[in-house]
């Protein structure tokens, strides 16, 4: 096993496309803390410090997956999680086939040995660190949802940074 300071530090999600992180990019308000763009995804799952070995193995079970995708709808920015005031994040509902596509993730990563979630999903897209200086806004954001990705998140002197490692099409 690695140390927990040479393994990576791991999530799956989705990143946003061009078109629609302009689109989220307009409705923003502005304000300090907002988060890189390059750094705006739709959070599946975090996997924390995770071994080579493991990676490896999720790789290619995820690589063996047929897992679909869609248009999440994203309605209202406000404080993620609820009441907690520690992102602003793009929040709505979890359609059909996003729930199955966390089921998905979720047995695989029980295939290897991660623990279950510790709470619901909660799709949401952090925008910004801090709390919202404002009350919940209503927005009408369509995020298509065509490939997943592990990322690896990495920081430094200048924030945090986040680097696909693999990609996996959503069908």
């Amino acid at each position: 096993m690695q140390s927990t300071a040479t393994r990576p530090r791991l999530f799956l999600g989705i990143a946003l496309d061009d078109v629609c992180a302009a689109q989220v990019q307009g409705i923003m308000p502005v304000m300090p803390g907002i988060i890189p763009r390059a750094n705006w995804h739709l959070t599946l799952r975090f996997l924390g410090a995770t071994d080579s070995d493991v990676i490896a193995r999720l790789d290619a079970l995820l690589k063996q997956q047929h897992l679909s995708g869609g248009v999440w709808q994203a309605a209202y920015l406000d404080a993620f999680p609820p009441g907690a005031q520690v992102v602003a994040a793009l929040q709505g509902d979890t359609p059909p086939w996003l729930g199955s596509l966390v089921n998905g993730v979720d047995a695989v990563l029980a295939e290897l040995g991660f623990a279950p979630r510790d709470q619901a999903f909660l799709p949401h897209i952090s925008l910004r660190r801090g709390a919202l200086p404002c009350d919940r806004v209503a927005v009408d954001v369509a995020v298509p949802c065509r490939e997943m990705c592990l990322f690896e998140s990495r920081q430094n002197e200048n924030g945090v940074y986040y680097t696909p490692l693999f990609v996996y099409p959503l069908g």
